[in-house]
């Protein structure tokens, strides 16, 4: 999105229904002379509004307020961030930027956060699994004693600047790369520690054997001071949630050094965690991380015991990245585990979107599943590094229908299994399969979206300041449009500024922000602040007429993240209200950077002979440059893009999202090509192959809201 002026968006005057459906409706702002208001709780956290601890869910027990916040941030502590740069931006410096009181200069640019783009809440994630290396040889409080492993062989030749060859001599390098691996007899991946572990094999190379764990759970502690340090408990000014992150790379393909990312964010609801980090060196894989975050926590919502005083969920990211490994079964043991611990799932971030892929590049909405807005911002494919290229170094599964396969089929098809889209279909046909009263469904994902930023920047996605999201690797805008010599083909130019998740929560507490994400009641977003309400009812209200978010509550409405309910009578058929108002950052009320609500659709999956069918709705704004606001209640007289009506029955597991869109806008690529004019860089090829000037409407995105499902589990 493009950094505007902060300011509130101007009154206007109610409008009339502009269109023959009567569920749709142009909705003024909050603010004007509307008879009734948004919401009890419209528009506050970042934006302005109710202050302290207190909140209109204080006054009115169906209010909430909007708070905006990322669970996916790395700082200098994440060994990968240093390498690339990132060496002096601790967690510290991070929480002070989110809340606009510091700025940084990367790559020539200043990057400060503006009253309208700071955060209300963050969680830091740097990797747990380096934390022994991060602090025993950079970090270290204690840089003198010969018990210190500060000045060991391994830290001295493996830090920039030692002894030509050191990173390599001692592994230490082979780390940053966030697959600390060795090749087992079978090929398959197994997790080490770092070499200057007592627990390493070949620590006798090494000078000195050193507590790993113990570094580890200092580096743990730190970070947690530090989050408590910066989580404001007595005016509710900004939350912080204690966290780190998950990182597991599994290598399926054995012989073909295929790594997948299997990555997730682990974050907790109070000050109470684990001892220390459960990585991945530890707990090589997600069914071992699962099985003994329950040994010591519970899971989302669940209040904890006196034998498990953590309460904790996980978070996946980057499915777009895993083929279809990051929604692999296991046992029904684990299985429950995940569906109470895996509450939600990252749809998107820096490295790609990952709502949805359709199986063929081109086609028409609505034909052979095709979903013309899935094609955004997509970027790392588990076929690019190793299959077919075009001329320009991208992965061919971007760019024909047919070409880069991997066992016969086209490489979209092998990689849209591991989008969230797919997820959740799988989670119902699993659901589906199950009988009896203790049916659970193991992939009920609401949906966040964040920085994955190792700058230590987080939450910034500004489009047109964006500074690149890896240190020094992307930190000018020659590297970012330029085909990378670093991570592999035109890979730094797939990226994007990233994503934040929104709460509806009750107050602007720790607390209350995890029990929010706990229980689903969170969306994400490309980076924009769009506010989206999404409910389901059974009256026939005209609720877009008169939006009232706590009276729609008030009345029984389900919001986002829960389950319907089916009703007593069964001649009626649920109906789904989406309200979006756009980001009050952008006041211009037409033309290319307005940033108005374009179009809310309506997303349905269903179990249909034991598959999972999508069923897409669209509602484009009756006026051409968009509005800024738009509300649409879809019902049973409502068509698909594929011809279907939307289906119900009270027996069939089925689920409904809302995708928001807005009018077009410049991405980052625009304004980085604009800067190189006259260069010879690549910027005149886009990520196709196709040569065009990021001037023209090709260069446009359309920044967009994904909210948490609605389930029927029947």
């Amino acid at each position: 999105m493009v950094l505007a002026t902060a300011a509130a968006l101007t009154a206007c005057t109610s409008s009339p229904a502009v269109s023959d459906d009567a569920d749709a409706k142009i909705k003024p702002d909050a603010g004007s002379d509307a008879t009734s208001p948004i919401d009890a709780s419209s528009d506050t956290g970042a934006d302005g509004g109710t202050s302290g601890c207190t909140s209109a869910y204080d006054t009115n027990s169906n209010a909430r307020e909007l708070y905006w916040g990322t669970l996916h941030e790395h700082t200098a502590w994440s060994l990968d961030a240093y390498f690339a740069g990132t060496t002096t931006f601790t967690p510290e410096e991070a929480y002070q930027f989110a809340q606009g009181k510091t700025s940084r200069s990367l790559g020539g640019k200043t990057l400060q956060h503006t009253s309208a783009t700071k955060l209300d809440w963050v969680a830091i994630t740097d990797h747990s699994e380096f934390f022994d290396s991060q602090y025993g040889c950079i970090f270290n409080d204690d840089k003198t004693s010969k018990l210190s492993a500060y000045n060991s062989k391994y830290c001295t030749e493996g830090l920039p600047g030692g002894p030509s060859g050191g990173y390599q001599k001692v592994g230490f390098y082979r780390q940053a790369q966030l697959a600390p691996i060795e090749r087992g007899d079978g090929g398959e991946a197994v997790p080490t520690h770092a070499a200057f572990c007592k627990e390493t094999p070949n620590e006798a190379q090494i000078n000195g054997a050193y507590d790993c764990e113990s570094l580890e759970k200092t580096l743990w502690d730190k970070a947690k001071t530090l989050a408590d340090k910066y989580n404001d408990t007595q005016n509710c000014s900004f939350a912080t949630l204690q966290a780190y992150e998950y990182s597991s790379n599994a290598e399926v393909i054995p012989g073909k050094n295929k790594i997948y990312n299997m990555h997730r964010n682990i974050i907790f609801r109070s000050s109470e965690t684990t001892q220390t980090p459960l990585d991945f060196i530890s707990y090589p894989t997600v069914d071992q991380l699962w099985t003994a975050l329950d040994a010591e926590c519970v899971a989302g919502s669940e209040s904890a015991t006196s034998s498990k005083k953590c309460n904790a969920i996980s978070i996946p990211h980057n499915p777009n990245d895993s083929a279809g490994n990051k929604w692999n079964m296991s046992t029904d043991s684990v299985n429950k585990l995940r569906s109470r611990f895996e509450t939600l799932v990252e749809i998107h971030q820096h490295k790609g979107s990952s709502e949805c892929l359709n199986s063929q590049k081109d086609g028409k909405d609505g034909e052979n599943g095709y979903d013309s807005w899935c094609e955004f911002e997509l970027a790392t494919t588990t076929t690019g590094a190793t299959d077919v290229k075009n001329a320009q170094g991208d992965p061919l599964c971007y760019d024909e229908a047919d070409a880069g396969s991997r066992t016969g089929e086209p490489c979209r098809k092998n990689d849209k299994v591991g989008y969230v889209r797919e997820g959740l279909g799988k989670g119902l046909v699993e659901y589906s399969k199950q009988t009896g009263l203790s049916k659970y469904n193991p992939l009920k994902l609401g949906i966040t979206a964040s920085t994955d930023s190792h700058n230590g920047t987080p939450g910034y996605t500004i489009e047109e300041n964006w500074a690149g999201h890896t240190g020094l690797t992307d930190s000018n805008a020659s590297t970012r449009t330029d085909v990378s010599t670093v991570a592999g083909p035109n890979t730094l130019r797939l990226n994007n500024p990233g994503g934040i998740t929104a709460v509806w929560a009750k107050h602007r507490k720790r607390e209350d922000i995890f029990d929010a994400l706990a229980s689903r009641e969170a969306y994400g977003t490309s980076g924009t602040k769009i506010a989206v309400y999404f409910f389901q009812v059974w009256d026939d209200k005209d609720w877009c007429g008169s939006f009232d978010a706590a009276a729609l509550r008030a009345s029984g409405a389900v919001p986002m993240g829960s389950n319907l309910v089916p009703s007593a009578d069964a001649t009626k058929k649920p109906r789904f209200v989406v309200y979006a108002k756009k980001d009050p950052r952008f006041t211009a009320t037409s033309g290319e950077e307005s940033h108005n609500i374009y179009e809310l659709d309506l997303v349905q999956t269903l179990v249909e002979n034991g598959a999972a069918i999508d069923h897409v709705f669209k509602f484009k704004s009756p006026a051409l440059a968009g509005d800024s606001t738009l509300c649409k209640t879809f019902s049973a007289t409502d068509t698909a893009t594929d011809g279907k009506v939307l289906a119900y029955t009270a027996t069939t597991p089925s689920l409904w999202y809302a995708r928001v869109l807005e009018t077009a806008s410049f991405s980052w690529r625009k304004y980085d090509c604009d800067s190189l004019k006259g260069t010879n860089n690549a910027c005149a090829t886009d990520i196709t192959g196709n040569n065009y000037d990021y001037n023209t409407p090709l260069g446009k995105i359309n920044e967009r809201a994904w909210t948490s499902p609605i389930w029927l589990l029947p």
